[in-house]
This record gives structure tokens, C-alpha cells and sequence, in this order.
């Protein structure tokens, strides 16, 4: 008797844990939520699994990420602003027109990250903008700097790093940045802008919500160019099941080859989202991640 009453509470207690572990992996479709708050896919699903780490979907997914909003008149701007898909626009902070271009994007129903100046181990200081990170500040002015630039830009959700292949190689100088990043909620983007970036790794030992750039689109800036780096995209999300793509305003090819290339991604089963939709790795049949998640701060 008394055996038995040691032995049916835990083979209770085990029976308890299968099913609730059946039914999480079931519903996750059999992928592990990681540290970086993005789900993993079984080994089988995820041969090659590169920078965007998504969940099990019914179609393959491609974020566009567009950077360089916030210096008034820049060619491009109103071409991104007529594209009707979901996109995230990267605002440089602290310039003339970033505050005015963050909430006209956000009330029109396009996501919000900032696009966060740092400094590279090569280029002209000017290219940097306002707000720059910079390897000689002490951690705490780094922080203050983060702090700055990342309050600056009205209903952002994440960041980016505007060149950084410098900073985002160091991990000393990094942590300061994604400590502000975490406080706000914020996810995070490496653009990967240098092999030896470690922003994504030590995002994900910090707990906070990493995703790496897959493709930049637009090396080159004519509308051919951009199209055949669109459909490597599209080649990376129909492998591993979702991709991140970089583009910029400054021109209007950009624009452009992403128009033209839309009914034929969407023909081929290819979905546009917001880019935290990637990082947060959402469930199929979710609702979609609304551009405006935070009002503006100031």
C-alpha cells in the first residue's frame, strides 16, 4: 500500500508533464522557443537556417527593411511611402525630419525601428550622423548616447545599426547599447555590416530579441541589381522559412525594383511582414504585429 502511494502520485505527475510538452510542440509546430525570443526549427525544417529565424508558416516570409529616413528631401522617401506592404523604416535619430517621417510612417500603417549610427572601422564621420556611438566613449556615455537616440524616434520598436562594423565587433562596447535596448522592450536588428559583428550572439546571451540581416539590396542601386538580390531573398525565405532584406532611401531604384518585384513574390506564395513578425517568430494565423506598438516617448 504504501508503495502505491508513492508510485501513482508520480507516474500522475509524469503523465501531466508529456501532455503538456505534446501540446506545447504541437502548437509551436514541433520548434524551440530560444534565448533571443525567436523560435528554432527542428533540424529537418531547418537545413540552412541563416539569419531569420522563424517559426513554422504557411508561406515563406520576407521582411524589407528600408534605412536611412530622416534628412529632408531625399530621393525616395515618398516612392517607399506608396508601396501598400507591410515594411519597417530605419530612422536615423536626432536629424532634421526624423521625428515628422517616424510618425507619418507609423500612422500609415509601416513599422518603426531606429536606425542607430556607430562607428565603423572605415568611413568618413560625416556619414554617421548626429548621435553617433563611438569606440573612444567610456560605457557610460555610450549608454547615455543609446538612451538619447533611442527616445528620440517617436513609436519605434527595435533598432538597427547605421554602419557600426567597429562597434558591433566589440562586445564591450555593445553591451551598454542593448541594456538601453532592453529596458525600452526593444528588439534588435544586426545589419551585419562586418563578418565579425557579435551583436546578434551577445543579444541572445542578454535575453533580448536578435535577428540578423540576410540581404542587402541594394550594393548597387539600379532597379535590375535590386530585383536579382530580391530573389535571393525570396531564395533564403522559401529555404528556411522566413529572410530580412536591407535597402535604403538616397534613391529611387530601390523603390522602384520592389514594386515591380511585389506581384511576382506574392505569385510565388511569398509574404511580406513587419520585421518584428520575423523576430518574435509568430504562430501561423496570428494576428499581425501592428505597426504602432508604443506611443511616442517625447
Amino acid at each position: 500500500m504504501k508503495l502505491k502511494a508513492v508510485v501513482w502520485p508520480v507516474l500522475f505527475l509524469l503523465a501531466a508533464v508529456f501532455i503538456e510538452a505534446s501540446f506545447l510542440s504541437h502548437a509551436a509546430g514541433g520548434a524551440v522557443l530560444t534565448a533571443t525570443g525567436c523560435r528554432q526549427l527542428p533540424p529537418a525544417a531547418a537545413a540552412g537556417g541563416g539569419g531569420a529565424c522563424a517559426g513554422v508558416v504557411a508561406k515563406p516570409r520576407i521582411a524589407l527593411v528600408i534605412d536611412d529616413f530622416g534628412i529632408n528631401g531625399r530621393p525616395g522617401v515618398e516612392e517607399m511611402f506608396s508601396i501598400k506592404r507591410p515594411l519597417t523604416f530605419a530612422v536615423m535619430p536626432r536629424q532634421p525630419a526624423s521625428r515628422q517621417l517616424a510618425r507619418r510612417a507609423a500612422a500609415a500603417g509601416y513599422q518603426v525601428i531606429v536606425h542607430l549610427p556607430m562607428q565603423p572601422f572605415q568611413g568618413k564621420k560625416s556619414w554617421l550622423g548626429p548621435g553617433a556611438i563611438m569606440a573612444a566613449m567610456p560605457a557610460r556615455e555610450i549608454k547615455a548616447v543609446a538612451a538619447a537616440d533611442l527616445d528620440d524616434i517617436p513609436y519605434a520598436v527595435g533598432f538597427n545599426n547605421h554602419m557600426g562594423s567597429l562597434i558591433t565587433s566589440r562586445e564591450e562596447l555593445l553591451r551598454p547599447v542593448i541594456e538601453e535596448a532592453a529596458a525600452r522592450g526593444f528588439f534588435i536588428l544586426d545589419s551585419r555590416t562586418t563578418e565579425e559583428s557579435r551583436l546578434y550572439p551577445l543579444a541572445g546571451k542578454m535575453g533580448v530579441p536578435c535577428i540578423q540581416r540576410d540581404v542587402f539590396l541594394d550594393d548597387i542601386r539600379t532597379v535590375p541589381y535590386i530585383k536579382k538580390q530580391l530573389n535571393l531573398l525570396a531564395a533564403i525565405a522559401q529555404k528556411q522559412g522566413g529572410a530580412v532584406g536591407i535597402g535604403h532611401v538616397g534613391h529611387q531604384a530601390t523603390a522602384r525594383a520592389i514594386a515591380e518585384m511585389i506581384p511576382e513574390l506574392e505569385a510565388r506564395g511569398i509574404e511580406l511582414v513587419y520585421l518584428s513578425e520575423l523576430v518574435y517568430g509568430r504562430f501561423p494565423g496570428a494576428v499581425k504585429t501592428p505597426a504602432v506598438l508604443t506611443p511616442p516617448r517625447r
